[in-house]
């Protein structure tokens, strides 16, 4: 699996962090779950060749969203 991590974070970045803000995340958390998305899309062992690599990152930036929905009502009923 090889993919241009440059060249696809050039194309997708900016796409990527206003869905993660349409999904409640704040600019920062935002700009963090999208480096955190192409991490993991740099270090993944899919057991399937990724064919839609679109598909496959903004798979993973919502399933990090929706792992850090918790932490983020938590946070907010301490206040």
């Amino acid at each position: 699996m090889a993919f241009d991590i440059q060249d696809l974070f050039r194309r997708h970045n900016e796409e990527l962090r206003r869905f993660l803000r349409r999904r409640g995340a704040t600019a920062d958390t935002a700009a963090d779950l999208t480096q955190e998305t192409f991490l993991r899309l740099l270090t993944a062992t899919p057991v399937a060749p990724i064919d839609n690599v679109q598909a496959y990152i903004f798979r993973t930036a919502n399933n990090l969203s929706i792992d850090l929905e918790p932490i983020d009502i938590q946070d907010s009923q301490s206040v």
